[in-house]
């Protein structure tokens, strides 16, 4: 079931972000940037009840306690943020196969009911 349709400029982000965790070629700078844009298209497309809806969102405040932490130098925030982007892997790939699932699914309803194609395109 359609929540709200994305417009082309969301969804290209989402399927940017989506190939890069899959292909694994992000960075945690990467991840960070691009928590605002997607918590957006989560929020929109995902069921409410979606076990990965706040991720991006716990992940970004973990990254912020690490880089406050004062007793430890920068090099080593550095060295624990990775870690971190390596132990969230896994989740992070689902979240992405399950954002372009429902991308995808939510495309072909909107074809398969007969929504405007160009509203499909914006």
């Amino acid at each position: 079931m359609i929540k709200e349709l994305l417009t082309n400029k969301e969804q290209l982000k989402a399927i940017e972000f989506c190939d890069k965790i899959l292909s694994n070629d992000f960075t945690y700078e990467y991840i960070l940037n691009s928590i605002s844009p997607l918590v957006g298209v989560i929020y929109k497309i995902m069921p409410e009840d979606y076990v990965h809806c706040n991720l991006l969102q716990d992940y970004g405040i973990l990254v912020g306690d690490i880089q406050e932490m004062d007793s430890i130098s920068e090099e080593e925030k550095i060295e624990k943020i990775k870690d971190m982007t390596y132990r969230f892997k896994n989740r992070f790939t689902i979240l992405a196969r399950d954002i372009l699932v429902k991308i995808a699914e939510d495309e072909k309803e909107a074809i398969d009911n007969g929504y405007c194609l160009e509203l499909l395109k914006k």
